[in-house]
């Protein structure tokens, strides 16, 4: 455009930027993020070692159980009648009577799986607003796309009109300087437009842990 005639036409290009459009619904992503995010995987481990965890704890209080078998020959001298064998078999039961020392053990465990409920609940409502402002920015930059070329059709009509009547000498130079304006910067609000929604969008991938 530049040294170039004030009624010079200008060719008028579509500006198409290839660009990956959300096809997930809102719920949809959630349940993705939530099976994706590293974040919620590692939560998942360490409640299960938490549960382990009780369960260990609480086998310590449990009375143990034990079969002892034994089987020999008796006397001085070296006879091996059936006399002289003998067998014998016993159980043995273990209680650790000291069990107040187990209760706090298996409490604080119970107390840990706990903050890591509450910790995992935090953590799903935290990946939930994540995914929704990703969600909902995505979407309203992909609108913004379209705003944008209503507005250079409009811009482009208006700037067509002024431009013929600029050549029959009834529009002035101000007016062509404005129209042309007015369609360069909507043909640059298309470019911006298109490159907002690339940033939004991959946000929001990374929201759903893609």
């Amino acid at each position: 455009m530049l040294n170039q005639p004030i009624t010079t036409e200008i060719k008028f290009s579509e500006t198409e930027v290839p660009i990956n459009q959300n096809t997930l619904s809102l719920e949809e992503a959630i349940t993705l993020a939530k099976n994706n995010r590293l974040e919620f995987n590692q939560m998942d481990i360490a409640s299960s070692m938490a549960d382990q965890k009780i369960k260990m704890e609480k086998a310590d209080k449990l009375p143990q159980l034990n079969f002892v078998g034994d089987y020999g020959f008796q006397g001085e001298n070296y006879s091996f009648g059936s006399e002289d064998d003998y067998a014998m078999a016993s159980v043995i039961l273990s209680w650790n009577i000291l069990e107040a020392s187990h209760g706090p053990k298996v409490e604080q465990a119970k107390i840990d799986k706990e903050l890591l409920i509450f910790q995992k609940e935090a953590l799903r409502k935290k990946i939930e607003l994540e995914v929704l402002g990703a969600f909902y920015d995505a979407e309203t930059a992909l609108k913004n796309i379209d705003l944008a070329k209503t507005k250079k059709e409009s811009a482009t009509k208006a700037y067509r009109v002024i431009n013929k009547k600029f050549k029959q000498g009834q529009a002035n130079l101000l007016e062509i300087n404005n129209a042309r304006t007015q369609l360069t910067n909507a043909d640059q609000e298309i470019i911006i437009s298109q490159f907002n929604y690339q940033v939004k969008f991959l946000a929001f991938e990374k929201a759903i842990g893609k």
